[in-house]
């Protein structure tokens, strides 16, 4: 197993996409923060607070999630795409056993990203703070909570990725289904069904719901939202070990 997960991450070391997906999000981390400095005087710019440091953490937290689905799905479809999934399958014919070594790279991946995004997100916040004069306090405000939130969140597009990738087994389809999904069917599935609020049930809303800073009443709490997104993993984490078993390469 441990030579399988260290080809895993071999393969995502050396695509170039992986490095453009975690730069950009890197990039977005720190402009805010660099905005805010540059800014002219006189331009209308929020507060300047010790909250800073946690929203420093939320803002980013659904591009780096996308980032990493994404990282995740090329990573998982490439194989197939090129046909080297037939050599992996010769050196390792369980299949499960190939599809675990790649949810444990992708969780390995999702963790990285994480840390780096919450080193130079709060790293380029506390700059800021200090140089207003502002107090840099990294454990209060829930600061400490949204951090594990976006690594909770991150891993888990991780292994979102995997699934949809194994079930597709085709990139610009894995691709176009989420992007499907996240922008048409859960858009739609409010308006047919005439209740707006299932759209909280919906992935997407249930990662709102996680982030949210306030909870009004009678929507999902955060830990039920983070329940309810692993509950999705789950199922399609089955169903991509069921098919993959079944299906022929």
């Amino acid at each position: 197993m441990k030579s399988l997960v260290a080809a895993e991450l071999l393969k995502v070391r050396t695509t170039r996409a992986v490095w453009v997906a975690a730069a950009a999000v890197l990039a977005y981390a720190v402009l805010g923060p660099v905005l805010v400095v540059v800014a002219p005087a006189g331009a209308s710019i929020p507060p300047i607070e010790p909250e800073l440091l946690a929203e420093a953490l939320r803002s980013p937290a659904r591009l780096a999630g996308a980032a990493v689905l994404l990282i995740a799905l090329l990573s998982t479809t490439a194989e197939f795409g090129h046909g080297t999934v037939l050599t992996t399958r010769l050196a390792a014919p369980r299949s499960t056993h190939v599809l675990a070594a790649k949810l444990i790279a992708m969780a390995i991946v999702g963790f990285v990203v994480t840390v780096a995004l919450a080193a130079v997100s709060m790293g380029a916040s506390a700059v800021l703070l200090t140089s207003r004069g502002v107090a840099v306090q990294p454990f209060e405000h829930d600061v400490p909570r949204y951090a594990a939130i976006l690594l909770v969140l991150v891993v888990l597009h991780a292994l979102l990725g995997v699934a949809v990738g194994t079930l597709a087994r085709n990139t610009a389809a894995a691709v176009g289904a989420v992007l499907v999904w996240a922008f048409v069917v859960e858009g739609v599935v409010p308006v047919l069904t005439r209740r707006p609020e299932i759209g909280e049930w919906l992935p997407s809303g249930a990662i709102l719901q996680v982030l949210a800073e306030r909870t009004p009443p009678g929507q999902l709490v955060p830990a039920a939202a983070a329940a309810l997104l692993l509950g999705y993993t789950t199922a399609l984490l089955a169903a991509a070990v069921v098919t993959d078993r079944v299906r022929e390469l």
